[in-house]
């Protein structure tokens, strides 16, 4: 179990190939009901996506997910900080397993070149891929949030592996500055190979984002990158 719960935090979570592993400050969002954004155009929603945006911030994710394995069945809470510049990203938290109340602790691990790349990708993907496709959501001004009007399906395939992501209950909102605050979803999510399913991921999820432009990754990665910095 902690074997399995080491490899969720390490970004298994996504399920994705090759790693398969309040107000309205801009440095503050708690994710929760309470928080109110405002309306932006298309031009601020892209930039608040954009790689460019996404080159310097923090994040948490914070889950409540029940993990299906051949091997049995496992619901966690997960609690996870990811620090990304330009060049370095670095991850830390825990995953508490909710029927035993063991809690597997990762301290921050630290990447620089291809790997931060890689690991970057696995832990955007799953809001950026719904974040995206903006015709998908309408704003609400009672909730000061963006919701989401369908369930958003996306499929990857490599070979005999499909994974596939069901994305609904999704909520975006920005701030005053344009900036992306939080995001959450509800995801199904199933990995199926040579048609029997290999992992099946079902999650509440909440992203909050700060720290645009001022993060830090502190000691500085290793430049020699493509492995963790103990």
């Amino acid at each position: 179990m902690k074997k399995f719960l080491t490899l969720l935090m390490a970004g298994a979570l996504a399920l994705s190939f090759g790693l398969c592993a309040a107000g309205c400050d801009i440095n503050k969002g708690d994710g929760s009901d309470e928080l109110k954004g405002v309306e932006v155009t298309e031009e601020q929603w892209n930039v608040a996506i954009s790689d460019v945006t996404f080159d310097n911030v923090t994040f948490t994710q914070v889950g409540d997910s029940t993990i299906t394995q051949s091997g049995g069945t496992v619901s966690v809470i997960e609690n996870i900080t990811i620090k990304i510049t330009q060049d370095e990203l670095a991850y830390s938290g825990s995953v508490t397993n909710k029927a035993t109340g063991e809690v597997n602790t990762v301290a921050e691990q630290k990447f620089t070149g291809a790997m931060a790349s890689a690991y970057r990708t696995t832990y955007t993907k799953i809001f950026m891929s719904v974040l995206e496709k903006k015709d998908k959501f309408v704003y609400n001004a009672d909730l000061g949030a963006y919701t989401l009007s369908e369930e958003v399906v996306v499929e990857q395939t490599a070979g005999a592996q499909v994974v596939t992501e069901r994305i609904t209950n999704g909520k975006a909102i920005f701030n005053e500055q344009g900036y992306l605050v939080s995001f959450s979803c509800h995801m199904y999510e199933t990995d199926v190979r040579s048609g029997v399913t290999n992992m099946a991921y079902d999650a509440n999820l909440t992203w909050t984002f700060s720290q645009y432009g001022s993060t830090v990754i502190t000691p500085p990665a290793e430049e020699s990158g493509d492995s963790a910095v103990a």
